[in-house]
């Protein structure tokens, strides 16, 4: 009964307002009012050209009636009649809002800040329908459905993403992105008691009004409160609607109709908005506190299509089966959506045609695939928005072959050999340390094996020797991708000094340090590819530029070989760079004072490490 009180005690303080210059009741008999809801209905009947109407009633006004654009009919109501919501909200109407896309259902009582089953907790109408939008031509109006109310000043955000960029890693990544917000825009924020509030908040963790909310889109002329249908913790849920110009987001954002935007709904403890905001309370279509996952949801749409295009969820990514051998003429791969839904291939970029799901299986003919050629593929079920293309990228020949092990030098120095565990027809290569094919007219090189799992050599015959060198050696079975490298030193005694790589290796490196160098001697540099980068060693210190083509993980290895010695080594290994966190409080205090915790916020995974 609390919040249907709190909308009657609304309804009274109007007709208090009203009756102040009617003397025909004295303030005694308007306070006893407050004790009866049946006389307040009548009095309020009586004073409101008899309007129909209740405290309860689905669909009506009670805040800020009149306003045009989010009452077009101008009848008090939010419903298509004075006779209120009776079966469905949404269909039921004046105004045919559309429904926004959310990951999930959206509970009550699961917001950060403000009280539960309150002003900014988001509830939903058991189809995951919890935030609206719809564009009449001229303005775009956005609805929020909450779990109660109250005539207090708080802030309810729509967060825009207009760049199609989002999130810290992955093709979707914003460069943008920064601790505190990964990847909005801007935000259009109703500040109850004030206005429309537009922020722009590209690239920081804190917001930047433009503009003035409460002169420029005063609270009292662009927003209105009703009562919705359903009834979330047992109690009333209450509709907030708000709206905002095209021309305004224009003049502020530089978007249009046409403009790609993507969408979602928070609320705020303060007049504010969402980000920077101490007050960040709830976010819509989602029982935690993280955008990641819903906008790996929320699909783009135009301003101009809001009401016509589908705003489910984007299509799921599908998933391609790997090994994919070198050659093969056939992809194939799983999906989790509906049979019929077509899958498109690419290959390098270029699309190789269209496939559809069968029992949750699909497969795709192509013409003969190489080794190296990258894979992807994307997901449409009937009219929602196509699938991300990278949840899934595999390449043609990828599975790596173990390298050989047991290395040595044949008798007589003829050549190496060693073991390998892999089939029949594995290749075995010997490279100079340059990474170059050792080549010699009376020496085989590389060989196949010609059984599986087979002690193999690689070595002259009869009478040739290999020079004194160091080697590496590699294997390559059929279907899979080149190993990496087994290095092995041939006729030297004494062994290089160990470098040491510089930590830390990331993912954008273009240059790899280290320390440890002896001169004269060189350091050469390898990944799971081969030889990335060399160079001579000028004192202890060591650098060498590399190919801009690591991925997280990449073992790194450094050789270092002083003249006429045999190899050193170090392995280091490829790392993303992690994201400064951000500290929350206020820690400037007097210099006797004493801080025991500070706390902050991090987007990195769960049990790293903060110093």
């Amino acid at each position: 009964m609390t919040k249907i009180l709190n909308a009657e005690t609304l309804f009274i303080k109007k007709i208090t307002d009203r009756m102040t210059s009617i003397n025909t009741y004295s303030k005694n008999n308007i306070m006893k009012l407050k004790n009866t809801f049946a006389l307040s209905i009548v009095l309020f009947l009586m004073i409101i050209n008899n309007q129909e109407i209740t405290a309860q009633t689905p669909g009506l006004i009670y805040e800020n009636p009149g306003i045009s654009v989010l009452d077009p009919n101008g009848d008090g109501y939010v419903s298509q009649n004075t006779s209120g919501f009776s079966v469905n909200d949404q269909t039921e109407s004046e105004i045919p809002y559309t429904a926004l896309p959310v990951l999930e259902f959206e509970p009550d009582s699961d917001q950060r800040g403000g009280p539960y089953c309150s002003y900014t907790d988001i509830v939903d109408n058991g189809i995951k329908n919890a935030l609206y939008a719809y564009y009449d031509g001229t303005n775009i109006l956005f609805r929020f459905r909450l779990n109660g109310t109250a005539s207090n000043a708080k802030g309810y955000s729509i967060m825009v993403d207009s760049d199609q960029k989002f999130g810290f890693t992955g093709n979707e990544a914003d460069p943008d992105a920064v601790v505190g917000n990964p990847g909005f825009e801007f935000e259009i924020v109703l500040e109850t008691e004030r206005g429309i509030g537009l922020y722009d908040v590209n690239g920081q963790n804190y917001a930047t009004e433009i503009g003035n909310a409460a002169t420029q889109r005063p609270y009292v002329s662009y927003a209105q409160k009703s009562i919705a249908l359903t009834t979330n913790s047992n109690n009333p849920d209450y509709f907030y609607d708000f709206y905002v110009s095209l021309a305004d987001l224009n003049a502020a954002f530089g978007i249009d109709a046409n403009t790609l935007l993507r969408f979602t709904g928070t609320t705020i403890t303060d007049t504010a908005a969402f980000i920077g905001s101490p007050g960040a309370s709830d976010i819509a279509g989602t029982n935690e506190f993280y955008f990641g996952d819903i906008f790996d949801c929320i699909p783009p749409i135009k301003i101009s299509e809001i009401g016509t295009a589908n705003t489910d969820c984007r299509t799921s990514c599908p998933s391609i089966n790997g090994i994919i051998p070198d050659g093969a003429t056939t992809v194939t791969g799983t999906s989790t959506e509906q049979d019929g839904t077509v899958i498109e291939v690419f290959v390098n970029g270029s699309s190789v045609g269209t496939t559809t799901v069968s029992s949750n299986s699909w497969s795709i003919n192509t013409s003969a695939l190489t080794s190296g050629d990258e894979i992807r593929a994307t997901a449409k079920d009937g009219t929602r928005y196509v699938s991300f293309d990278d949840c899934d990228i595999e390449f043609v020949n990828s599975f790596c072959t173990d390298p050989p092990y047991n290395l040595s030098v044949s008798p007589g120095q003829k050549g190496v050999k060693g073991n390998i565990t892999s089939p029949s027809g594995t290749i075995i290569t010997l490279y100079n340390i340059d990474g170059t094919i050792y080549t010699d007219a009376n020496f085989t090189n590389p060989i196949t094996t010609t059984q599986n799992n087979e002690n193999w050599k690689i070595e002259y015959f009869p009478a040739a020797v290999l020079p004194d060198s160091n080697y590496y050696v590699t294997a390559e079975a059929p279907g899979q991708c080149e190993s990496d490298p087994a290095f092995i030193c041939v006729g030297y005694v004494n062994t290089s000094s160990t470098p040491v790589i510089t930590d830390p290796i990331l993912n954008t490196s273009t240059v790899i340090d280290g320390t440890g160098g002896v001169s004269p001697g060189d350091i050469y540099i390898f990944n799971s590819s081969g030889s990335i980068g060399s160079s001579s060693i000028a004192g202890n210190s060591w650098s060498v530029n590399i190919a801009n083509s690591q991925t997280a993980c990449d073992s790194i290895y450094a050789i270092q070989i002083e003249t006429g010695k045999c190899f050193a080594s170090d392995t280091g290994y490829i790392k993303i760079p992690s994201h400064k966190p951000e500290i929350t409080g206020n820690y400037c205090i007097p210099a006797a004072t004493t801080v025991s915790t500070v706390t902050g916020t991090s987007v990195e995974e769960e049990n790293s490490v903060i110093d």
